[in-house]
């Protein structure tokens, strides 16, 4: 006899909980598999769950019943999160994040459904996993995140993301670039590893170049970022109004609205490139020895530049740090990016 609790009928399910994975851009990547989600279950109430980032990325999302935040670093509060997501008595669980953590966190829940990715001893965790994608051939987190919708009968065509800014959000944005109207070239120089990040010489040197085109230049980081934003801001060899977001009071709250209101975005691979993607802002991303194929999205209004564009398919550029190494793209192809998407209009 089978386990009633490993059957997979979501046409009768009343409620299904997304663990959502932790970093802003993959929150970002799951909105295709939401989308359609939906539109195959449309009974279905989509509780959305993970930490501050991956909520606010997809804030305001039509569909997502419920945002439920999850504080689970630490054992005590990993049985806390699992305990509040027991309360919801939800009949399946899509477990979007890769970490043998999640795994537990799903186990400890109770769900009688658990799907996700396997390896790393969470196929003991899971009552549906899924093989794990080979680290030696690069595939589009978007396609990994259908893989996994597809367990439940969803077939998600449109893999493109898709975002809007709140109302709210777009009020709260508005004090951030004060009284500049026209065109904003928007730029990214953090990143989450050091690697990642174009030099901040290089930042300048493409203001200098182009910023005097728009209307204004606003530099985007984090909290951690202060220092690396103001290092650019701070360039006075251009005519271009240079804008410090993080000193104007940039926050979560108001990224999305902050991405959206940019005519262009420069942006190593970090979050706001994919929050760029939903938007349909136009976006120039810069790749060192990170393999570009993890996170390829089609019909992305983007242009990849490789610090290695000819490096065999055969092989991926996480594993070539040297030949891959970002500083290898040089400003005047950057700049000829630019310019090719201002004539592009």
């Amino acid at each position: 006899m089978s386990d009633p609790g490993r059957t997979l009928a979501p046409a009768s399910w009343r409620r299904l909980i997304v663990i959502a994975p932790n970093w802003l851009g993959d929150a970002v990547m799951c909105e295709p598999i939401l989308r359609s989600i939906k539109a195959a279950f449309p009974g279905i109430e989509l509780v959305w769950a993970g930490n501050d980032v991956a909520l606010t990325a997809l804030r305001g999302h039509p569909a997502i019943a419920t945002f439920h935040p999850l504080r689970d670093r630490g054992v005590a509060a990993l049985v806390r999160s699992a305990a509040s997501l027991r309360t919801l008595s939800a009949d399946a669980m899509l477990v979007l994040r890769g970490s043998a953590r999640s795994g537990l966190l799903a186990r400890l829940s109770g769900t009688p459904r658990r799907i996700g990715i396997g390896g790393e001893g969470r196929h003991l965790l899971l009552t549906h996993p899924i093989q794990r994608p080979p680290s030696d051939q690069p595939r589009p987190t978007v396609d990994l995140y259908a893989s996994i919708a597809s367990v439940i009968g969803v077939e998600t065509t449109d893999r493109t993301p898709s975002l809007a800014p709140t109302d709210a959000e777009r009020d709260a944005a508005e004090s951030l670039f004060g009284r500049v109207e026209g065109p904003i070239l928007g730029i990214v120089p953090g990143g989450n590893k050091a690697r990642k990040r174009w030099p901040i010489d290089r930042f300048r040197s493409v203001i200098r170049e182009v910023g005097g085109r728009f209307a204004g230049v606003a530099v985007f980081g984090g909290p951690g970022e202060r220092e690396l934003v103001r290092s650019i801001a701070s360039e006075t060899g251009s005519s271009a109004k240079v804008l410090d977001l993080p000193d104007r009071g940039l926050s979560l709250d108001t990224l999305r609205a902050a991405v959206a209101r940019c005519r262009l975005l420069l942006t190593n691979d970090t979050g706001p490139r994919h929050l760029a993607i939903g938007l349909k802002v136009p976006t120039i991303t810069l790749f060192g020895p990170t393999d570009h194929r993890w996170t390829t999205i089609e019909r992305a209004s983007e242009r990849l530049l490789l610090a290695e564009p000819f490096l065999d398919e055969s092989h991926v550029a996480d594993r070539h740090p040297e030949a891959c190494r970002i500083d290898r793209i040089p400003v005047a192809d950057v700049v000829c990016a630019i310019l090719s998407e201002l004539e592009s209009e």
